[in-house]
């Protein structure tokens, strides 16, 4: 019976494991791709950009308004 709860317990902690590793994964390759399109948004609007990373699972894309405010690049619409 011990054995079975151990093997129960230890095919939680690796589903667990395996989880955590997709999703560290997949935020790596959403970061990337989210910095590559900052990127391109600042070559193709002529705004000088930024990436800012608040923390592990927040960041955004600013661009630099005429008044030399950084802002984030969804909101230029909306001012300039």
């Amino acid at each position: 019976m011990d054995d079975d709860i151990f093997a129960a317990f230890m095919g939680l902690i690796a589903t667990g494991l395996i989880f955590g590793a997709l999703l560290l994964g997949g935020r790596q390759i959403h970061h990337h791709i989210e910095v590559s399109a900052c990127r391109t948004f600042g070559q193709t609007s002529g705004y000088e950009t930024r990436f800012v990373d608040y923390n592990f699972v927040r960041y955004e894309c600013q661009a630099k308004t005429s008044n030399n405010k950084w802002i984030p690049s969804d909101n230029l619409r909306d001012i300039d």
